[in-house]
């Protein structure tokens, strides 16, 4: 660099002590090919992804075009200029194709500049063809008197004058990369051994369509270090980001050391990325080596997704995970790469989307298990490194899936469980490795291709089913076990009914655990789990751990409550919503004690029924594919159609892919292309030249083509000359754009570089209206540049997933706005449009007749995911696609259903026409009309647990015991799936629904009216006057009021709740009640202003019970406001009532006497304790 810096310096004549002139103020880059026909200015570099252009300069050129000084109107070096680009017309600047300009790396020494080269070129055929004995000269020549032209405007201009700015050193973007390559230090935690002779580079971002490598290298120093060439730190953010790589070579090249990307938990992680961004004096890479051999594996692609596996998990065979010290990557193409320890045997396992496993590379024993091997020594064998694959991978992938779904399997059948679905596709399997067995022998390589597809496709699908069986059968477990928990309890209190809170825990707890091993000794969860007893303890983990943190919130809301108010409410003498549904539920359950006799012949009867309904839904059929007919859709030729139901793209080796699939040659096999902008770009062209007339017109999309597309659509009839253009090529333009270029059939046009032939020309009425894909869809491409950010998300594999499973997305669309007018569209052979930089949307097959064409559909579905689209004989077109094997339950679940239903409805009819006196005590108690219905719902819910737990230990157990003494013959009764979990819940919704009329009724015995729930009365003369559904012995009555008057003294000041007491007074004794107070109350929230007055009174006894007046006057605030208010209020002292039952017997007689001292005085209840 500083050689470099004295030879400017020289030449410019800057050597002079003290001159800081700047060297150059504008850099200019000439970079002309034969593979275009259009100069101009270069706007963006698609290497470093950043504008380059600059303004003013672009300023000045598009004014002196416009004036005509460069090139003037009739002059012939204006043809070859992009004068569109340059005056700002729509396409804008370099939007001709990816470029790299080769003065981007100006910017980051603050240095302006362009890039004047040939705007349209294709870079790619420039890059193998760009040599001087194959340069073509009848392009280069009308190239250079234009470019000379616009070279004298730049040096003579006035209206361009970039001025000299020296840029310090320091404020320059550019940066030197460096760092340290280091080994593992003995006896020392940090590693700093340094690593002489270790070829070190950065690893950017991968290389640009104009075949351009960033990459520099250097070597370590004695101590380790390096030092890189500079690098450009003006580049788009995602790019600034370089990975070190450092090799060490043998003396054949190969490499024995390298850095490894591995995470270990034995070393400090160090740092081995380098960003652009940092500033000098931060930390730099320093990265640790290990001893390594080089693992050059195969290309992996998907037949299923048609596409390239590009992620993947490397594994150690010995550890049984990832190595600990590696490097492995896949690229673009699935092509493995990777440096590994040597000795290692690796296994590699690709995962993606929902699907989860795509490919596995094991190893395994084929008959582990019949040889005596145990799980590991059958499945982690793996691949000796530098030993190369006995097969490709579709092969090897597929026998160690059927050896992995044949070991789980086995369990699932010791444990009762059996798909008949599972074994047919794996039956499928065993034919089609039976055929690639049959290629290899025969060294027949198309033939092992397909086979091996067709059988790694149904041994996904196969592998898929046998995890969601299992992860089925764990999730029956689970939730077995939480609807233990509420049957331990409700059990509990319906055998045991223990007095003390520790004996209900220990008798819950007992019976739990009684259960649970009914669970354990049947369940297939804990038969197929390695370690059973793990789902034990996570339950009763979770359990605790649940029940820890509900304790320790009840125990500080009421410590807060504590701290507030040492009073009535801090004595705990309160009783919320929860705890009154609590209290009733437990009251139900001890009304079905009562009632041995009925509660074992309602219980023994759910359950048979809950037992009859599980046998029904353990019998679910599986569907396996869709398959419909599209609405409203003809086809044109008997034909198939394969495209992503998004239209997304598909990789270029779909095509051949599909042709090996079918066994077919590929001349009736053939993709269709979209070259067109992407989300936003509203302005991105294609640029159409006429090379005779300089004429240039703006396309916004080109529409690629198989040869054989009349035979998929009958495009032939719309696109005239067909015939020509499937044998040679060319394009076809739309009537108005061949009007633009003044062109016709047989003239050529030039389209980014390519000279092409207008074979015809088309009108966009026809194309847009008569011509269709076979699903109905227009022809054209989709306009991107109009659809949001959602709808364009669709390239990830949970996406793609999604759109494979959805009949919606597979039926036509009727937005006509999709798609880009066919006016604006050009038509060129696929081939062309994938060489540009289009993708691949379709795939379409010809076939003879319409039964054919349901062949190639049906043989295609069963190995790929995607939709076939295919005419039927009836002129119509219908669509199938594979689907994950979904269990499908039986819809002969009414009968029962209602059975239960009728015999829950009848039993708690009965039972509330019999306990109307019960109900009557309830009430009298203080129970709402809800928590009396709530006792009958509590009983219905307690049948339902009944009949669920010993339902399904009745079914399972029934079915393990038959399966044992050989009674099954091959019928399989699983208990333990999804379908079952639904069936019990189901039956739980039914019981509870059954048992909501009668619910009611007894709300309305407990209060006879329209109302269920209590309201504040209406106001009569600003007074409301109620009794309070709460009644009170003679003797206890005093203490109630002196417990009410200390309730009322904690919202003094507002302290609690949600009203302000003013003032309290005692009540003297009088005929008309037995006790009483008065209190003035301001009501929440205050800023309303609402005041009231209470009277509280006793009332004299009736049947040897007080009932409870209450009398509220209004004083202040809004009437509607305060009548509003005091429902909160009612509620607040009705609960309090409620409190007073759970107040011990010998703190009533405190309240008592404290109540008669206060008479004795009539003073305040708090000075008289």
């Amino acid at each position: 660099m500083d050689e470099l810096r004295r030879s400017l310096n020289a030449f410019f004549r800057l050597d002079a002590a003290g001159d800081t002139r700047a060297a150059c103020a504008f850099l200019v880059g000439v970079d002309l090919s034969d593979c275009g026909v259009l100069v101009g200015p270069g706007g963006h570099c698609h290497f470093n992804r950043v504008d380059t252009a600059d303004r003013d300069f672009l300023r000045a050129l598009k004014w002196a075009v416009k004036r005509g000084e460069i090139w003037p109107t009739d002059s012939p070096e204006r043809r070859v200029v992009n004068i569109g680009a340059i005056e700002g017309r729509v396409g804008g600047l370099g939007n001709l194709g990816s470029r790299a300009l080769i003065t981007s790396a100006a910017l980051s020494f603050r240095l302006p500049g362009v890039t004047w080269g040939t705007d349209d070129a294709d870079r790619q055929r420039a890059a193998v063809e760009d040599r001087a004995d194959q340069l073509n000269w009848d392009r280069l020549a009308p190239q250079l008197p234009a470019t000379r032209r616009w070279w004298r405007w730049l040096c003579t201009t006035t209206e361009f004058k970039p001025p000299l700015v020296r840029v310090d050193e320091k404020a320059a973007n550019w940066r030197i990369g460096m760092g340290r390559v280091v080994d593992v230090s003995a006896g020392e935690t940090v590693p700093r051994v340094p690593r002489p002779g270790f070829l070190v580079t950065f690893m950017a971002y991968g290389a640009d369509r104009d075949n351009i490598c960033r990459q520099e290298f250097a070597w370590t120093g004695h101590d380790g270090s390096f030092r890189l060439p500079l690098l450009c730190g003006e580049v788009k953010h995602e790019h600034k980001a370089l990975n070190l790589a450092a090799y060490r070579f043998d003396e054949t090249g190969a490499i024995v050391e390298a850095l490894t990307t591995a995470k270990s938990l034995t070393t400090v992680r160090l740092a081995t990325t380098f960003h652009l961004g940092t500033k000098p004096g931060e930390q730099l890479p320093r990265a640790v080596t290990f001893e390594c051999e080089e693992l050059n594996g195969p290309a992996f692609f998907d037949a299923q997704f048609l596409q390239p596996l590009t992620q993947g998990v490397l594994l150690d065979a010995a550890r049984g995970g990832t190595p600990k010290q590696a490097q492995f990557g896949l690229d673009g193409n699935g092509q493995m790469w990777g440096l590994v320890k040597p000795g290692t045997r690796w296994q590699w396992v690709a995962r993606a989307g929902a699907t989860g496993v795509r490919m596995v590379l094991l190893n395994a024993v084929p008959d582990g298990r019949a040889r005596g091997l145990d799980l590991r020594q059958t499945f982690q064998r793996g691949y000796p490194v530098g030993e190369a694959l006995p097969s490709i991978p579709a092969h090897l992938a597929a026998q160690d899936l059927f050896a992995l779904n044949a070991w789980r399997l086995a369990d699932f059948r010791a444990a009762g469980i059996r798909s008949d679905k599972i074994e047919e596709l794996r039956a499928g399997t065993r034919r089609s490795l039976a055929e690639a067995a049959a290629a290899v022998a025969a060294e027949d390589g198309a033939g092992l291709q397909r086979a091996a597809a067709r059988a790694l496709a149904s041994e996904v699908r196969a592998y898929r089913a046998v995890y969601d069986t299992g992860q089925d059968i764990a999730r029956g477990a689970i939730f077995l076990m939480l609807m233990l928990v509420p049957f331990c309890v409700a059990m509990e209190r319906l055998l045991f009914a223990f007095a003390r809170i520790g004996a209900q825990i220990a008798g819950a707890l007992g019976i739990f655990a009684g259960m649970t091993v009914l669970l354990w000794s049947f369940h297939p969860a804990f038969r197929i789990s390695a370690q059973p007893l793990v789902i034990v303890m996570a339950f009763t983990i979770l359990a605790m751990s649940v029940g820890v943190m509900y304790m320790v919130l009840v125990r500080f809301r009421a410590s807060v409550r504590e701290f507030q108010s040492s009073l009535a409410e801090g004595s705990g003498a309160q009783m919320g919503r929860s705890g009154l549904l609590g209290s009733a539920v437990f009251l139900g359950i001890a009304n079905m004690r009562k009632r041995r006799v009925r509660t074992a012949l309602t219980g023994a009867t759910i359950v048979l029924v809950t037992f009859a309904l599980l046998c029904f839904s353990s019998a679910s059929s599986y569907v396996d594919k869709r398959e419909f007919r599209l609405d409203d859709v003809t086809a044109a030729q008997p034909s198939v159609l394969i495209r992503r139901p998004s239209f997304g793209p598909l990789p270029l080796q779909a095509v051949e892919s599909v042709g090996n699939l079918l066994g077919r040659t590929s001349a009736l096999i053939g993709g269709r292309a979209w070259w067109v902008g992407g989300r936003g770009d509203v302005n991105w062209r294609i640029w159409v030249l006429n090379p005779v007339t300089g004429a240039q017109a703006p396309v916004r999309g080109a529409l690629g083509l198989p040869p054989h597309e009349d035979r998929l659509s009958g495009v032939d009839a719309v696109l005239p000359n067909w015939p020509a253009f499937a044998a040679g090529g060319g394009c076809y333009l739309s009537v108005e754009t061949a009007g633009q270029l003044g062109v016709r059939a047989g003239d050529r046009v030039v389209v980014r570089g390519r000279d092409l032939v207008v074979r015809g020309v088309f009108s966009p009425v026809d194309l847009e209206d008569r011509v269709r894909l076979l699903d109905g869809q227009r022809l054209l491409p989709y306009d991107y540049s109009r659809q949001d950010e959602d709808w364009l998300a669709r390239d990830t594999q949970a996406a793609i997933e999604q759109e494979t499973e959805s009949a919606e997305a597979m039926q036509p669309t009727g937005e006509t706005d999709l798609f880009l007018p066919a006016r604006d569209v050009v038509v060129v052979p696929t081939s062309q449009a994938c060489d540009w930089g289009g993708t691949l949307r379709s795939v379409g097959i010809a076939c003879a007749t319409a039964a054919e064409a349901a062949t190639v559909a049906n043989q295609l579905m069963e190995t790929i995911v995607y939709p076939a689209y295919y005419a039927n004989a009836q002129g119509g077109v219908n669509v199938v696609v594979a689907t994950p094997l979904v269990p499908v339950p039986p819809k002969n679940l009414a009968v029962p259903l209602v059975i239960a239903a009728l015999i829950i409805f009848t039993t708690m009819l009965n039972s509330v026409s019999e306990r109307k006196k019960e109900i009557y005590v309830y009430t009298s108690l203080g129970l709402a009309p809800i928590h009396i219905g709530a006792l009958f719902v509590a009983e219905a819910l307690t049948y339902g647990l009944m009949g669920a737990v010993f339902g399904y230990i009745a079914g399972q157990g029934l079915a393990t015991v038959l399966t044992g003494v050989g009674w099954m013959q091959g019928v399989t009764l699983n208990y333990s799936g999804t379908a079952v979990i639904k069936t019990m819940l189901l039956v739980q919704g039914v019981v509870v629904l059954s048992a909501i009329v009668p619910a009611i009724v007894a709300g309305r015995i407990a209060a006879p009216s329209t109302e269920m729930d209590w309201k504040v009365p209406q106001p009569v003369d600003g007074v409301i006057r109620d009794l309070l559904p709460f009644t009170v012995h003679p003797e206890a009555a005093p203490g109630l009021v002196a417990f009410l008057h200390e309730y009322l003294e904690a919202h003094r000041d507002g302290v609690l709740g949600g009203f302000d007491v003013d003032e309290i007074r005692l009540l003297p004794r009088a005929a008309g009640y037995v006790a009483g107070l008065e209190a003035r109350l301001w009501l929440a929230p205050f800023d309303m202003g609402v005041r009231q007055g209470m009277r509280l009174t006793i009332e004299p006894p009736v049947d040897g019970v007080c009932a409870i007046a209450v009398e509220i006057r209004y004083e202040t605030g809004t009437p509607k406001v305060w009548w509003r208010l005091n429902r909160p209020f009612f509620y607040e002292l009705r609960r309090q009532l409620l409190g007073w039952r759970k107040v011990p017997p010998e703190r009533v007689k405190q309240y008592v006497e404290r109540m008669r001292n206060a008479e004795a005085g009539m003073g305040s209840v708090a000075h008289a304790r």
